[in-house]
């Protein structure tokens, strides 16, 4: 219903109610109450004494903020003003025609504002007229003493306000007093219409209560003379202490009406842990404030005179000047920050990748050098597996032969050797191995022929040793008796 929060400020001759409201489920909220006394700086004016508060209330904790400010009776007076042009710029220069004359004072030094009664294009409107002096150095004082953004506005049109806003619902016509210990506001409302008298006196104590009840008598009587608004059918009450139920039941008979007890939070939330006091005068000025800035009235109303709210303009400008340049310094610094980190990021990735490509490359070139290694080993392993199985292989020949002339008996071998090198073996041939012997005669042996043909039973025998592909070069010699001598050379399949 409002905006976030909103602070505001009751003045009066001995004290400032101060409340701080906040939206709650579409209804105002009373958050915050403080009263704030002005009798603190004894001898000093008013206006210094009231500055002083609303400098104590700008510099509290969580009241800071722009301040609504209800000026007191006494520095406000309220006249009706009637036939009003359409044009707003001639409606203007009556308004300010009207507050000179009643006044008696130059425009100069009034300050008014104006609230249409009815619809907002009504011909009529009730305006408040302040000094303006007055005003500026209540809002000088309370700008040196820490305020900020402080806009003073009408007492009467915030209980306007907060009765219309409380009360939607009465038709029937009534009158709305609101007592207070410098003089009496009437608000006289029927339907739309309404009329504002503010009378001022000076009393205090129990004399109050008789005076209000004296000037309601004459207020009811000239408004019964007028005939300008209905009768009304209903008081409502609100003073600025408790008033007994007894008080309440005489004033309605003296003035033969109905009276009810005004509720200034009758559809105005307030905290529940919120303590009060009996003021309801204060509570339902500070309830009218906040519902006339929610409507966005302050400007309008605004008391304040004009070349302050120029001086507030050109300081809100400056200000506005100021933050924007903090924030194009901040976002350029911020900026640059960004780019330098952006480049210190960009430099540790480039760096990164760096590291990572020397890595990738120092492993390619061991990977090169472990497979040159490992193509090395296999060539070293092929020579070794080449010499074992060479190895392997004249074992097995060397065994197998042996086995043949252990089979044949009688016989010394006298030469064995290979032959390596040679044009058959580079062509492909083959390996040979050169045997020569001697095939010595048994016992027994019937012949000398006999020796000799076991001697070349012995040749067919090598011939026939795995590995060994023909037998060649073949030769016999008989001379010696009782002994062969033979020789022969073995073909082998490749080098053993």
């Amino acid at each position: 219903m409002v905006a976030a929060s909103s602070t505001n400020v009751v003045l009066g001759p001995s004290r400032a109610v101060c409340g701080r409201f906040a939206s709650g489920r579409l209804r105002l909220v009373l958050r915050n109450y403080r009263v704030v006394s002005l009798e603190t700086l004894a001898g000093a004016e008013w206006a210094d004494r009231a500055g002083h508060a609303l400098g104590e209330l700008g510099n509290a904790r969580g009241w800071r903020g722009r301040v609504a400010v209800a000026l007191p009776l006494t520095a406000v007076f309220h006249m009706r003003v009637g036939q009003l042009p359409a044009a707003a710029g001639a409606r203007r220069v009556r308004l300010a025609q009207q507050a000179q004359d009643a006044s008696g004072l130059p425009l100069s030094e009034l300050t008014w504002a104006a609230q249409p009664v009815g619809d907002p294009a009504s011909r009529e409107a009730i305006m408040a007229v302040a000094r303006s002096s007055e005003v500026a150095l209540l809002h000088t004082r309370g700008v040196a003493a820490g305020a900020r953004g402080v806009c003073f506005m009408s007492a009467g049109f915030a209980l306007w306000r907060a009765f219309v806003h409380n009360y939607p619902e009465q038709v029937a016509p009534a009158v709305f007093a609101a007592v207070e210990p410098e003089g009496l506001h009437l608000l006289f409302v029927d339907g739309p219409r309404w009329q504002l008298r503010a009378l001022r006196w000076s009393t205090a104590g129990d004399d109050v209560l008789a005076l209000a009840e004296l000037e309601l008598k004459r207020a009811l009587a000239l408004h019964r003379h007028q005939g300008e608004l209905r009768v009304p059918e209903v008081l409502f009450w609100a003073a600025h202490q408790r008033t007994d139920d007894e008080a309440l039941n005489r004033l309605a008979q003296v003035l033969a009406l109905r009276v009810d007890r005004f509720d200034p939070f009758r559809r105005v939330g307030r905290s529940p842990d919120l303590v009060l006091d009996d003021d309801l005068v204060a509570q339902g000025k500070l309830v009218g404030l906040a519902l006339l800035r929610h409507a966005r009235e302050v400007q309008k109303l605004d008391l304040c005179p004009a070349h302050l709210k120029r001086e507030e303009r050109q300081r809100v400008l400056r200000r506005v000047g100021v933050a924007l340049f903090v924030a194009v310094v901040a976002g350029l610094c911020f900026g640059a920050g960004v780019l330098r980190h952006q480049a210190a990021v960009e430099a540790n990735a480039a760096r990164a990748a760096h590291e990572r490509l020397a890595m990738a490359r120092a492993k390619a070139r061991q990977a090169d050098l472990d497979r040159a290694r490992l193509a090395d080993l296999r060539s070293e392993l092929a020579v070794l597996s080449h010499v074992v199985s060479a190895r392997r292989g004249w074992a097995e020949l060397l065994a197998d032969l042996e086995r043949r002339l252990a089979v044949v008996g009688d016989v010394w071998l006298d030469e064995l050797h290979y032959q390596s090198g040679t044009a058959d073996l580079q062509e492909g041939k083959g390996a040979r191995l050169v045997i020569k012997g001697v095939f010595l005669g048994a016992q027994g042996a019937r012949s000398s022929s006999d020796t000799s043909t076991r001697a070349r039973a012995l040749v067919g025998q090598l011939a026939q040793s795995a590995g060994v592909v023909s037998v060649c070069e073949e030769h016999f010699d008989e001379d010696e008796p009782g002994l062969v001598r033979f020789g022969c050379t073995l073909v082998l399949k490749g080098a053993p």
